[in-house]
């Protein structure tokens, strides 16, 4: 039957429907290789319902049919009544491959969990039936790789049926690659980072799983699935099997691995299992047991407290070393979920200093990975203000039990708060942070010399350099000299405050001053290795010392060996807001460069290359006033470019262009702009 016909079929079968049941009918499911239909297949022994899947044009690629083959010959391996069976296979007329397998009359899993609210008893014993379909496909050396509710249909006689093996791998030598297809909130850590995945990955997704239908907490359950959730592959449970078994003896009452085995815990087990049996010994025993009890109770506490503690340890020491190699976009899901295990920990009543400092730090982490502007983030300044709130409140707290672990800390996290207010334009919150940093550091300072009183002088500096230069270089060399009598001090500090200096020099038109400072951030910065995109700041720098010098020629290659620098970190991770604005400025740099030497065709095109990424940049959600008036700049500049080569410049362009400029200063006045507009009124 070619495609007309059964287009005339269907229609024809369409119309013969009651109007109210022609929607249901033509309601066809899609998936992400293809579309599933309903179907009937007719065989002299048999008639049965059976779901066709084929591949869907609209996701058609080259690769999508080897994927396709490849779930079709996955689910040709299985037999398991927990796996949608498949029946059948064939090739479309027009030559795409396709399959016929088990059609379920069901509800996904969340939705057939909210209907008919089963107890906690009946959702374990559901999942224990899921996990024995998952350890099936595992013993059969398949990793299904995107376990998610809509991936299981329930029965109306409560049985799953797993499905979707699209993105399913076949294990070869115990690991495959991680698929480039998966579902973000609920893929493993190991699948965000794009690391090769195991049989673990869907372990942590089955515990994601297991989190997600319970209905109340449970102190063994939650043991279970703080199991199945742990970063490390090797730490969670090494099967399906073996987080079946453990479901399973939860649902016997039997003790379960991922509690601690204390003589206490197995004998509440054994309560458990044979009530009416151990009611004579608990009688006779009832002092001792009660005894028992409230020290294993109290043991339990003190073994949770720490198992928190030294968690939080390792994520504030891990946090940002451990994602620092992925893509912006790919830390986000990562953050926003360590956010959420956070709320939990130093509650109010939480004494020790050292836990929470160590929260603190965490938050602190967390803090600068959403919107730190000094460092690589997605820009959510809003979600970076509560994080160092929620830190500062936790040192702050600390400060009272250990103060000079407490303000070591404390410097660091009002500096930066603050500049995040700054690049808010929250002038107030960033007044009032600034003032507790220099409060902070006066006490800190009693302490005697360290890299972190060093560091947070250069802080100060920095903000007192916003309203009064003259007082931001006498305290950088303040900072420089407590750099230099501190044997601990990071040369990447030192090169940065040296950097800030060199910059006030330069605007103070002590060009030979400022450029000798860069010079000496610039020599730190290479003999420490720095970070090539922190040195990409000096060589930028020191490119605008050089032009404003007259030395055109040693400016365009301070500024060219910037501009390769950010051109590969931007390749590396378009999405870091932070990279993007340097290089816009870059390209802008080097037009300014080729202006001064008279190349206005190399201006223009420069130029409009910082545009294009400051139109990249001012888009939600990074769009903010500071993004649009970057922007706003770059237009007005090409403006004058090609004023200046007059035979290239067209009416409609510039009038587009300064309409573009005289919208955003109507939405964010800038007074500096206004006047450089003034120029141009004729043209508008």
């Amino acid at each position: 039957m070619n495609r007309w016909d059964l287009i005339t079929e269907l229609l024809a079968a369409a119309t013969e429907l009651p109007i109210e049941e022609r929607r249901a009918w033509l309601a066809l499911g899609h998936g992400g290789m293809g579309y599933v239909y309903e179907a009937i297949h007719i065989d002299p022994s048999l008639s049965r319902r059976v779901a066709i899947k084929v591949i869907g044009a609209k996701r058609f690629h080259p690769g999508l049919i080897e994927r396709f083959l490849q779930e079709r010959s996955i689910l040709a391996r299985l037999e398991h009544p927990g796996i949608a069976r498949l029946y059948d296979t064939g090739t479309t007329p027009n030559g795409l491959p396709y399959f016929a397998m088990e059609f379920v009359d069901g509800k996904t899993l969340d939705a057939w969990i909210a209907s008919n609210q089963p107890s906690l008893r009946e959702r374990v014993q559901l999942f224990a039936k899921i996990c024995d379909a998952i350890a099936y496909a595992h013993r059969n050396l398949i990793v299904h790789g995107d376990l998610k509710p809509g991936n299981i249909l329930v029965t109306d006689a409560g049985e799953p049926r797993l499905l979707d093996f699209g993105i399913a791998k076949v294990l070869s030598d115990g690991e495959v690659e991680g698929a480039p297809m998966l579902t973000p909130r609920h893929a493993s850590p190991e699948q965000l980072a794009g690391l090769p995945i195991t049989t673990a990955s869907d372990v942590f997704q089955a515990g994601l799983l297991l989190r997600g239908i319970l209905s109340q907490s449970n102190s063994e359950l939650d043991a279970i699935i703080h199991k199945c959730l742990r970063q490390a592959p090797q730490e969670r449970y090494s099967t399906a099997d073996a987080l079946k078994e453990d479901l399973t003896n939860w649902l016997n009452h039997k003790p379960i691995t991922a509690v601690e085995s204390t003589p206490i815990y197995r004998m509440q087990k054994r309560i458990q299992r044979h009530p009416l049996g151990a009611a004579f010994v608990i009688a006779l025993a009832l002092g001792a047991v009660t005894t028992a009890w409230q020290a294993w109770r109290a043991e339990q506490a003190r073994a949770q407290a720490t198992h928190q503690f030294e968690e939080i340890r390792k994520f504030s020491r891990s946090m940002l070393r451990g994602i620092s190699d992925l893509p912006i976009a790919s830390r986000k899901p990562i953050v926003e979920k360590t956010a959420s295990l956070l709320n939990g920990f130093a509650q109010n009543e939480e004494k020790d200093p050292v836990v929470l400092l160590e929260v603190a730090q965490a938050w602190r982490s967390l803090a600068a990975v959403q919107g730190l502007p000094t460092t690589a983030n997605f820009g959510d300044r809003d979600a970076s203000s509560v994080s160092y709130a929620r830190a500062i409140q936790l040192a702050e707290r600390a400060r009272a039990l250990n103060e000079k672990s407490a303000l070591i800390l404390l410097v660091s996290l009002y500096a930066e708060a603050a500049r995040v207010q700054v690049s808010g334009k929250n002038t107030d919150a960033a007044t009032q942070l600034i003032q507790k940093l220099e409060a902070a550091t006066a006490a800190l300072d009693r302490f005697g010399p360290s890299a972190f009183l060093a560091n947070a002088y250069s802080e100060i500096a920095f903000f007192r350099s916003r309203k009064d230069r003259k007082a931001g270089i006498e305290a950088y060399r303040k900072a420089i000299a407590e750099f230099d009598r501190s044997p601990d001090a990071d040369p990447t500090q030192k090169a940065y405050a040296l950097k800030r200096w060199g910059a006030l020099l330069l605007v103070e038109n002590r060009l030979d001053e400022g450029a000798a400072r860069y010079l000496d951030a610039l020599k730190t910065e290479r003999a420490s290795k720095a970070n090539p995109l922190d040195m990409s700041f000096t060589l930028s720098d020191l490119g605008f010392a050089s032009g404003k010098q007259g030395r055109l020629a040693e400016a365009l290659k301070y500024h060219n060996e910037a501009l390769e620098i950010r051109e590969a970190a931007h390749k590396k991770d378009p999405s870091d807001v932070r990279v993007m604005n340097s290089l816009a400025n870059t390209w802008n740099n080097i037009a300014w460069v080729h202006s001064e030497t008279g190349v206005i065709d190399k201006a223009i095109e420069a130029e409009r290359r910082s545009i294009a990424i400051w139109e990249l940049s001012s888009r939600p959600p990074h769009d903010n006033p500071f993004t649009k008036q970057k922007l706003a700049w770059g237009r007005l500049f090409l403006v004058y470019f090609l004023l200046r080569a007059e035979a290239t410049a067209e009416l409609s362009e510039l009038r587009q262009l300064l309409s573009a400029v005289r919208q955003t200063q109507e939405q964010h006045p800038d007074p500096a702009m206004a006047r450089e507009l003034i120029p141009y009124a004729g043209i508008l």
